[in-house]
């Protein structure tokens, strides 16, 4: 008799286990009838991603600029795709072992410029994505008037980690005239 209940019992979990792996399945690839392989959906991904934003993941772009000064790494992307003539939207990715970037409100930190003074006609926003006490991502956004003219975008991030500035500057091109142009 006790053969029989580890027999169901392993029928059971097995059928458990594959109704949750099917389950999973079905999640993560949105609609098994399609039948791509979980390598192929992964690939189409990556390319999708690649066209939104070329070059941003493992490979230098000039949306991404970077800064290691301290103890935080900091990383930030201007999103075209998220952009406007009016806005502009940065994502950015802040890594450490030792900081707690919780205490840091990115909002209050910024401030932009476009090759003169400061342009303090805007305001930023910022809207974390994760509330990761040392690897915290988010999208700080620029709300104000983006001068047409302009030399160059500065982003500068002041008192992280004791750091007194951070500035994070993207030269005139085309990407950037896109954005302005909307």
């Amino acid at each position: 008799m006790k053969g029989i209940k580890i027999i169901f019992f392993l029928i059971a979990l097995f059928a458990v286990g594959a109704i949750g792996f099917y389950a999973t399945n079905l999640i993560i690839n949105g609609n098994e009838a399609e039948g791509k392989s979980m390598a192929d959906q992964v690939k189409q991904n990556q390319s999708n991603v690649a066209k939104a934003r070329p070059n941003v993941e493992g490979m230098k772009s000039e949306l991404t600029k970077s800064n290691s000064e301290g103890a935080v790494a900091i990383k930030t992307t201007l999103l075209p795709e998220k952009s406007s003539g009016g806005q502009l939207v940065f994502e950015v990715v802040m890594n450490t072992h030792s900081v707690d970037l919780l205490r840091y409100d990115l909002s209050q930190l910024a401030s932009i410029s476009f090759g003169a003074d400061i342009n303090n006609t805007g305001t930023f926003e910022w809207l974390p994505t994760n509330k990761d006490s040392h690897h915290m991502m988010g999208n700080l956004t620029w709300n104000g008037t983006l001068d047409k003219n302009y030399k160059n975008i500065d982003l500068e991030i002041i008192k992280i980690d004791n750091i007194p500035s951070r500035k994070f500057t993207w030269g005139k091109s085309k990407a950037i005239d896109e954005i302005l142009s909307n």
